[in-house]
C-alpha cells in the first residue's frame, strides 16, 4: 500500500455505512440489487453490504477521503492475473458480461470502487484518487490501469478519459431481472509508462462489481 497523507487514509470499520453507499454509487446500483437478493426476509440489503464493506476494511483494502467529517469518496482496487478467470454455471447471468471484460484486462491494475458522494463532487478528489490508483500499480509492478463503466455514466467516462484511459471493450449488459438503463459495459484502460509490466502469480479475482457487493 502506498504512503497516504491527509484527506486520504485507509479505510475503518466504523466507515461501512458509507463505503456500501459509495459502492452502490459505483456500481450502478447493482450492488444493492445483489444485496437484496442475499437478504432473507425481514433482512435490511443495506446491512448485508454495510457488513461485507467492514470486512474489506478490515483487511486493510480501502482507501478513503476523510476531511474530518467521515468518508466522503472511497478507491478499491486489485491486480488482476494473467490467467483468464472462468465463468462457470454459478455465476449469476448478469455477471458473465462484466467477468468477460474482466479477462480482457490481465496483468492490470483494475479499479474495482471509485465513487464519491455528489456533495463532494468537483474538488478533484476522483483525480487525486486515481493518482494513488497509478502509484498501487506502479508499486505492484503493474503496467496499467482497467476499468469498468456503464455507458450511460457520461461523468465518469470524462473523469476516465481526461486521464488518459481508452475504451477497449464493450459488452451488452444483462440485467436478469435488476431494473437499469444501463445497456452496455465499457472497458476502459490507461497504460502506465513508470511501472513495469510482469508476469506474476497474482490470481484473478472476483468479477468488476461484483467484488464490491458479494465480498
Amino acid at each position: 500500500m502506498v504512503t497516504l497523507e491527509r484527506p486520504f487514509r485507509l479505510a475503518t470499520e466504523e466507515d461501512a455505512p458509507q463505503l456500501a453507499e459509495l459502492v452502490n454509487y459505483a456500481g450502478e446500483g447493482l450492488p444493492l440489487h445483489v444485496w437484496a437478493g442475499l437478504a432473507g426476509p425481514g433482512e435490511d440489503p443495506w446491512e448485508i453490504g454495510r457488513a461485507r464493506q467492514a470486512r474489506k476494511a478490515q483487511e486493510g483494502e480501502i482507501i478513503v477521503v476523510d476531511h474530518g467529517t467521515g468518508a466522503v469518496a472511497g478507491l478499491t482496487g486489485y491486480a488482476i492475473g494473467t490467467e483468464p478467470a472462468p465463468i462457470g454455471d454459478d455465476t449469476p447471468a448478469l455477471f458473465h458480461p462484466l467477468q468477460e471484460l474482466e479477462n480482457l484486462a490481465l496483468g492490470s491494475w483494475y479499479i474495482n470502487v471509485l465513487a464519491c458522494y455528489p456533495a463532494a463532487r468537483g474538488q478533484g478528489i476522483g483525480s487525486r484518487l486515481l493518482r494513488h490508483a497509478e502509484e498501487i500499480a506502479a508499486s505492484e509492478g503493474l503496467g496499467r490501469l482497467s476499468v469498468i463503466v456503464a455507458s450511460d455514466n457520461v461523468g465518469a467516462r470524462r473523469l476516465y478519459e481526461r486521464h488518459g484511459f481508452e475504451e477497449v471493450a464493450r459488452k451488452a449488459c444483462v440485467k436478469d431481472r435488476w431494473d437499469t438503463a444501463t445497456d452496455q459495459w465499457l472497458l476502459l484502460m490507461k497504460p502506465l509508462s513508470r511501472a513495469g509490466a510482469r508476469t506474476g502469480d497474482v490470481s484473478a479475482q472476483d468479477v468488476a462489481l461484483r467484488d464490491g457487493a458479494l465480498r
